[in-house]
Protein backbone atom coordinates (compact mmCIF):
# COMPACT_ATOMS: atom_id res chain seq x y z
CA UNK A 1 0.00 0.00 0.00
CA UNK A 2 1.33 3.40 -0.97
CA UNK A 3 0.96 6.79 0.64
CA UNK A 4 1.40 10.40 -0.40
CA UNK A 5 2.51 13.32 1.75
CA UNK A 6 0.45 16.50 2.10
CA UNK A 7 3.30 18.41 0.44
CA UNK A 8 3.41 16.11 -2.60
CA UNK A 9 -0.38 16.14 -2.96
CA UNK A 10 -0.40 19.95 -2.79
CA UNK A 11 2.25 20.02 -5.55
CA UNK A 12 0.17 17.67 -7.71
CA UNK A 13 -2.91 19.84 -7.27
CA UNK A 14 -1.01 23.08 -7.90
CA UNK A 15 0.45 21.60 -11.08
CA UNK A 16 -3.00 20.50 -12.21
CA UNK A 17 -2.15 16.81 -12.19
CA UNK A 18 -5.31 14.73 -12.67
CA UNK A 19 -6.15 12.99 -9.41
CA UNK A 20 -9.30 11.84 -7.63
CA UNK A 21 -9.57 12.96 -4.00
CA UNK A 22 -11.82 10.54 -2.12
CA UNK A 23 -12.62 11.60 1.43
CA UNK A 24 -13.79 8.74 3.63
CA UNK A 25 -14.05 10.78 6.85
CA UNK A 26 -17.27 10.77 8.83
CA UNK A 27 -19.81 12.94 7.02
CA UNK A 28 -19.98 15.55 9.78
CA UNK A 29 -16.20 16.03 9.62
CA UNK A 30 -16.24 16.37 5.82
CA UNK A 31 -18.99 19.01 5.91
CA UNK A 32 -16.91 21.09 8.36
CA UNK A 33 -13.88 21.14 6.09
CA UNK A 34 -12.12 19.10 3.43
CA UNK A 35 -9.51 19.43 0.72
CA UNK A 36 -10.97 21.50 -2.12
CA UNK A 37 -12.17 19.28 -4.93
CA UNK A 38 -12.54 16.20 -2.76
CA UNK A 39 -15.54 13.92 -3.05
CA UNK A 40 -17.00 12.29 0.02
CA UNK A 41 -18.42 8.81 0.33
CA UNK A 42 -20.29 7.47 3.34
CA UNK A 43 -18.09 4.50 4.20
CA UNK A 44 -16.18 5.51 7.32
CA UNK A 45 -17.68 3.01 9.76
CA UNK A 46 -17.53 0.15 7.25
CA UNK A 47 -13.89 0.91 6.47
CA UNK A 48 -12.97 1.11 10.16
CA UNK A 49 -14.60 -2.30 10.58
CA UNK A 50 -12.53 -3.58 7.62
CA UNK A 51 -15.71 -4.44 5.71
CA UNK A 52 -14.50 -5.73 2.32
CA UNK A 53 -17.67 -4.39 0.67
CA UNK A 54 -17.28 -0.84 2.03
CA UNK A 55 -16.56 0.60 -1.42
CA UNK A 56 -18.58 -1.87 -3.47
CA UNK A 57 -20.42 -0.16 -6.29
CA UNK A 58 -18.11 2.84 -6.35
CA UNK A 59 -16.87 3.50 -9.87
CA UNK A 60 -13.72 5.61 -10.25
CA UNK A 61 -11.69 6.54 -13.33
CA UNK A 62 -8.81 4.13 -13.89
CA UNK A 63 -6.62 6.62 -15.73
CA UNK A 64 -5.76 8.73 -12.69
CA UNK A 65 -4.57 8.03 -9.18
CA UNK A 66 -7.02 8.05 -6.29
CA UNK A 67 -5.94 9.61 -2.99
CA UNK A 68 -8.00 8.48 -0.01
CA UNK A 69 -8.38 10.91 2.86
CA UNK A 70 -9.62 10.74 6.43
CA UNK A 71 -8.94 12.88 9.49
CA UNK A 72 -5.68 11.28 10.62
CA UNK A 73 -4.67 9.11 7.65
CA UNK A 74 -4.99 5.93 9.62
CA UNK A 75 -7.40 3.04 9.41
CA UNK A 76 -10.23 4.31 7.19
CA UNK A 77 -8.13 5.88 4.43
CA UNK A 78 -5.60 3.04 4.48
CA UNK A 79 -8.29 0.37 4.21
CA UNK A 80 -9.94 2.38 1.42
CA UNK A 81 -6.65 2.57 -0.50
CA UNK A 82 -6.12 -1.18 -0.05
CA UNK A 83 -9.61 -1.98 -1.33
CA UNK A 84 -9.22 0.30 -4.35
CA UNK A 85 -5.80 -1.17 -5.15
CA UNK A 86 -7.32 -4.66 -5.21
CA UNK A 87 -9.73 -3.32 -7.85
CA UNK A 88 -6.74 -2.40 -10.01
CA UNK A 89 -6.70 1.32 -9.24
CA UNK A 90 -3.60 3.34 -8.43
CA UNK A 91 -4.62 4.19 -4.86
CA UNK A 92 -2.69 6.11 -2.24
CA UNK A 93 -3.67 7.31 1.22
CA UNK A 94 -2.82 10.77 2.50
CA UNK A 95 -0.15 10.46 5.21
CA UNK A 96 -1.43 12.12 8.36
CA UNK A 97 -4.79 12.76 6.71
CA UNK A 98 -6.58 16.06 6.80
CA UNK A 99 -4.78 16.85 10.07
CA UNK A 100 -1.43 16.93 8.21
CA UNK A 101 -2.97 18.95 5.35
CA UNK A 102 -4.26 21.58 7.79
CA UNK A 103 -1.01 21.59 9.82
CA UNK A 104 0.86 22.47 6.61
CA UNK A 105 -1.42 25.49 6.21
CA UNK A 106 -3.09 24.23 3.03
CA UNK A 107 -6.64 25.34 2.20
CA UNK A 108 -9.84 23.53 3.08
CA UNK A 109 -13.42 24.17 2.08
CA UNK A 110 -16.74 23.58 3.76
CA UNK A 111 -19.48 21.54 2.09
CA UNK A 112 -23.22 21.29 2.35
CA UNK A 113 -24.98 18.09 3.32
CA UNK A 114 -26.11 17.57 -0.28
CA UNK A 115 -22.55 17.39 -1.65
CA UNK A 116 -21.74 13.87 -0.45
CA UNK A 117 -21.80 10.84 -2.75
CA UNK A 118 -23.94 7.83 -1.98
CA UNK A 119 -23.42 4.16 -2.74
CA UNK A 120 -23.20 3.37 -6.43
CA UNK A 121 -21.86 6.83 -7.24
CA UNK A 122 -19.67 7.54 -10.24
CA UNK A 123 -16.78 9.99 -10.38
Amino acid sequence: MHSISAETLRTWLTEGRPVVLLDVSPHVAWVKGAIPGSQHIEAYQALKAHDPTALAGLVLPRERPVVTICAAGKTASQVAAEQLATQGLQALFLEGGLDAWRAAGYPTQQHSDGDAMREGAYL
